[in-house]
């Protein structure tokens, strides 16, 4: 706390800028299978969790394979 003294608000002010930084993230994203998530590396639970979060957001991250009918979710594969 500064207390409205000017000195203490620069100095604090300063610290604060110093401290942030950009960081740029590229995420790999796609439609998977449940089979896919699996061929992954992914985790029973891991692959639940994403089913669930996916299901609850509705359309845009769970469908049917206009193919063969298999179900898919759209998930984020790698974070760079």
């Amino acid at each position: 706390h500064c207390n409205f003294q000017k000195e203490v608000f620069l100095n604090k002010l300063l610290i604060t800028v110093k401290k942030k930084q950009k960081i740029e993230l590229t995420k790999e994203q796609g439609w998977h299978s449940e089979q896919e998530l699996v061929e992954l590396g992914w985790s029973k639970n891991k692959i639940e969790g994403a089913k669930a979060k996916c299901k609850a957001l509705g359309e845009s991250h769970a469908r049917r394979n206009e193919y063969d009918g298999e179900e898919e979710f759209w998930v984020t594969t790698k974070e760079m």
